[in-house]
């Protein structure tokens, strides 16, 4: 869905050079690490990195040779393009472990749906767990998702399947004239209309602190509010897995759910005389 085609390896041969100087030596990847936040004496990195004088006054030359970092006074400092590219590769790096430390997460789960853009800046969940139900206790994941629920000042949700439980919950939010957006999976918006209380449904939607979309076959779950992120995925037999949700209430995790939301929001087809 969304996803356009378009030559990713064009530079390949000048992106594997690169990231082979850079990454080749840790000790090169620690002094780079250390500037990208400001100038530092070689005193300075040698505190901070933990490395000996004689391993970073190489280094530094290496990088100096290359045009990586200049020398003012006795103080390093990154060039502005090098800063950016050194960036790109702790987000490369942060990316690779979003994969790898939510793995449980990810396998034998659809992700054929997510927009390409929301996976490129997958790094931005380095901060979630996994909340997962088990025999002890099946309604671990749904319990914690509606705790949360309870307690935004504003919603903004993609959903697949809505459990019987959520509509209570949304209609004390709409009471109390809690913000919602809803993009909807076209066979449940009209068993989501009936189950709305009709009164508060018309007078939400006047006061537009309702909103309703919906598109088809849609293949993930996502909720963000004001303090959480949830992220829901089908499994590979095309079932929507209920016991497990990506969780997270930092930032960076909220921010790309709420630019994931905007790219299907703005696909999704508008209801006419809902009201």
């Amino acid at each position: 869905m969304f996803k356009t085609q378009r030559n990713n390896f064009k530079n390949y041969e000048y992106v594997e050079k690169e990231l082979k100087f850079f990454i080749n030596s840790k000790i090169r990847m620690k002094i780079l690490n250390c500037l990208l936040y400001g100038s530092l004496s070689m005193k300075d990195i040698h505190t901070k990195a933990n490395l000996t004088y004689s391993s970073i006054s190489n280094n530094i030359h290496k990088l100096e040779e290359k045009k990586y970092i200049t020398e003012n006074s006795g103080r390093y400092e990154l060039n502005n393009l090098i800063k950016m590219k050194f960036l790109d590769i702790i987000d490369l790096n942060e990316s690779i472990d979003v994969i790898n430390n939510y793995s449980n997460f990810w396998k034998d789960h659809n992700t054929e749906s997510i927009d390409i853009e929301s996976l490129k800046k997958i790094s931005q969940l380095k901060d979630s767990k996994i909340i997962e139900s088990d025999p002890s206790d099946i309604y671990k994941t749904h319990n914690y998702f509606t705790k949360l629920l309870k307690k935004s000042y504003y919603v903004k949700s993609v959903f697949p399947i809505i459990h019987h439980e959520y509509y209570g919950i949304f209609e004390n939010l709409l009471k109390n004239k809690v913000k919602m957006e809803f993009l909807l999976d076209k066979s449940i918006v009209y068993s989501f209309l009936r189950a709305i209380d009709p009164n508060l449904r018309r007078i939400s939607l006047k006061e537009n602190k309702l909103k309703i979309k919906y598109l088809e076959n849609i293949k993930f779950h996502l909720t963000v509010t004001n303090n959480f992120i949830s992220f829901g995925l089908f499994k590979e037999d095309n079932n929507y897995d209920q016991n497990k949700m990506l969780i997270s209430s930092s930032k960076e995790a909220i921010n790309w759910g709420n630019e994931t939301f905007e790219i299907y929001n703005s696909n999704g087809k508008n209801l006419y005389m809902i009201q």
